[in-house]
């Protein structure tokens, strides 16, 4: 769900937006630009083992946003981060598990939200 914020937070009513759903529970959420836009995409994990992305096309609360699946892993999916690891200028998730994994997700960067991501984990 995103909340938008009318520039007086503390006085009334946000207005909402659903991002997208998982197909069991969100556990966390992460907000940056994955496909180099210029608009703030977000990640998500969730008890379903799966680590989602989803892309904002600039109206953000005007319907919904499509997703693609950053991966799948063994167990359920707590905590999920956005970062650029490997300084290449593009944006990577890092996401960790109930099966005690930190896996490092490195995208390859698509216009478009195409995005191909590799494993790296140990």
């Amino acid at each position: 769900m995103a909340w938008q914020n009318d520039g007086t937070p503390f006085a009334g009513g946000w207005l909402s937006n659903t991002v997208g759903s998982h197909t069991d529970y969100v556990r966390s959420v992460a907000i940056g630009d994955l496909d180099g836009d210029g608009q703030p995409d977000v990640a998500s994990s969730g008890d379903d083992y799966q680590v989602m992305a989803w892309q904002n096309d600039g109206a953000p609360f005007a319907g919904g946003w499509l997703s693609n699946t950053v991966g799948t892993l063994g167990d359920y999916v707590r905590t999920v981060a956005i970062g650029d690891l490997d300084g290449d200028g593009q944006p990577d998730v890092v996401s960790g598990d109930d099966d005690y994994q930190v896996v490092a997700w490195q995208c390859a960067f698509r216009r478009g939200m195409a995005l191909q991501h590799r494993r790296h984990s140990r």
